[in-house]
């Protein structure tokens, strides 16, 4: 037998008029010796959906009978390379009894080259976040022998990277979670590595750069410190769950949301040329930053023959 599912629109365009879910079961299927495939099945349909001439059921539901073809391409490989770009299986279901038909196109997916992809992206991302985490440390060394180079940062352009972290790992976790094929093990330990670097530096490294430029708070005791604390906490937060509940909205444009985000050099450059000041930061933490938040871009919405290729997870 064999059970194929049909989403509903959940926002996109709905494969029929019909809003949910739809199981088609197929069996008694007939092999007929050439990759062909003859079989039987049923699909369940609401009775608002079925035509005018079938019967009003119980529930308002009814399983109406289902006749399928199939065809396996595998075998015409090496006879017609023209087909070599074409689906793996392609199939026809028609139902004469709810007056409906359904063409359907299936590509067979490569487990193990699915894995080893899954694999490579996360050494690769492990790999980029751990040198951003040296960068982070190695930048607050030098702040910490330099105090005085602390006021010259912005704290917009270093909280945008924490966001963007925090997203990060929120994404890679929710990316695991629905493949159970695969050893998505990988995707943890990317969200893993991504949630240390922002809540184990970058919040400190925002803390650091926050207490050197408001000293004068600490003048008038620790309750007022404690107040304005709370409240870059609670603004930061803020919009950290707001930029969440914003890239579940826009998933679609996931993106040019990425995009945006890759504008973090934008507050320091503003904060350097209002203030007059230069040398914010090490070349090193520059060029290194620059360039592992650009690979993993680039690796996103670059490669060909990434993870994200709509095999398993949708293209970028």
């Amino acid at each position: 037998s064999l059970a194929v599912t049909l989403l509903g629109s959940r926002g996109r365009r709905p494969w029929s008029k019909h809003q949910g879910d739809q199981e088609l079961v197929l069996r008694g299927m007939d092999l007929l010796g050439n990759g062909s495939v003859l079989a039987l099945g049923q699909v369940r349909k609401e009775q608002e959906w079925l035509s005018n001439r079938v019967a009003h059921k119980e529930g308002g539901e009814r399983w109406c009978r289902l006749e399928a073809f199939l065809e396996s391409f595998d075998a015409h490989f090496q006879e017609a390379p023209q087909r070599e770009n074409r689906s793996n299986i392609a199939a026809e279901v028609v139902s004469p009894d709810c007056s409906f038909s359904l063409h359907l196109e299936l590509q067979k997916v490569d487990l193990e080259v699915l894995s080893r992809k899954v694999l490579n992206y996360g050494v690769l991302m492990n790999t980029l976040t751990l040198l951003q985490l040296r960068s982070f440390l190695s930048q607050m060394r030098h702040h910490e022998e330099e105090h005085a180079t602390v006021t010259k940062l912005s704290a917009l352009g270093i909280a945008m990277q924490a966001l963007m972290d925090a997203y990060d790992s929120f994404l890679h976790l929710s990316v695991a979670a629905p493949v159970q094929v695969l050893n998505t093990y990988s995707f943890a330990v990317v969200s893993m590595l991504k949630f240390s670097l922002f809540a184990l530096v970058e919040i400190r490294y925002l803390l650091l750069i926050w207490r050197h430029q408001h000293q004068h708070m600490f003048a008038e005791g620790w309750e007022a410190v404690r107040q304005e604390l709370s409240r870059v906490y609670a603004q930061f937060y803020g919009a950290l769950v707001g930029g969440l509940i914003l890239i579940f909205i826009a998933s679609d444009y996931l993106d040019f949301v990425a995009l945006l985000m890759q504008a973090y050099w934008l507050p320091q450059i503003i904060h350097d040329v209002r203030h007059g000041s230069k040398n914010s930061f090490t070349h090193f933490f520059i060029f290194s930053i620059t360039a592992t938040r650009s690979l993993q871009f680039l690796y996103l919405w670059g490669c060909p023959a990434g993870i994200f290729d709509g095999e398993i997870y949708r293209t970028c």
